[in-house]
């Protein structure tokens, strides 16, 4: 009897060891640096009346009372990940977007106003692993979510609630240091966010 105990004892002191062993770095957090923002795309949809159209120009054509020109910035994420399993895990992304706007005159291309427009996401996400190793993983995963976008002209800022979305096709993490403590994160994403890369640093634990 008293070996069966042992026996048992050893068996499941020996499986929670594994398990110790196989989450190793279970949790991690990132900050990460994307380019080709969505946010021109979602102003162009909700702030039409940015837009204006005269078709009686001094040219003598139709042609726009303004244009627009935007300057888009990197979007800044801070992302958090738990690995609940070998192929399944689970995270949530805060990110900052922002675009600068300018109004140009239709005719003389002069600059007659500037638009700054931001965007707030948070999104839950959940990944699948074709490859997760301590030092390596490679996955595939999915963003929801919601999105604020402020676009401010003069005094006037109009806030506006969207609902987000994005495929994250293909994305690798990689130790740098303390066999996965502190790692790197390449990923390309296709959504609400951006329709690129970003790159980023993160820890483990």
């Amino acid at each position: 009897m008293k070996k069966t105990i042992f026996i048992f004892l050893l068996l499941a002191s020996s499986g929670l060891y594994a398990r110790a062993q196989e989450l190793k770095h279970t949790k991690g957090i990132s900050f990460n640096v994307g380019v080709s923002s969505t946010l021109g795309l979602y102003y162009q949809d909700h702030y039409q009346h940015y837009s204006s159209s005269d078709p009686y120009s001094l040219s003598g054509i139709y042609e726009p009372t303004y244009e627009i020109s935007s300057t888009e910035y990197p979007v800044f994420s801070l992302s958090g990940e738990y690995i609940v399993n070998k192929w399944l895990g689970v995270g949530v992304d805060m990110t900052y977007s922002t675009l600068s706007v300018e109004k140009l005159s239709g005719v003389s291309r002069m600059n007659i106003g500037e638009i700054s427009v931001k965007g707030i996401y948070l999104m839950p996400s959940v990944r699948g692993y074709w490859v997760n190793k301590e030092r390596f993983k490679l996955y595939s995963g999915l963003y929801t979510g919601a999105m604020v976008m402020f676009a401010k002209e003069l005094e006037n800022s109009s806030p506006k609630l969207n609902f987000s979305i994005e495929v994250l096709p293909i994305g690798m993490r990689f130790s740098i240091a303390g066999n996965g403590k502190f790692y790197g994160v390449v990923e390309n994403l296709v959504g609400s966010r951006m329709l690129g890369c970003r790159v980023g640093l993160g820890m483990g634990f």
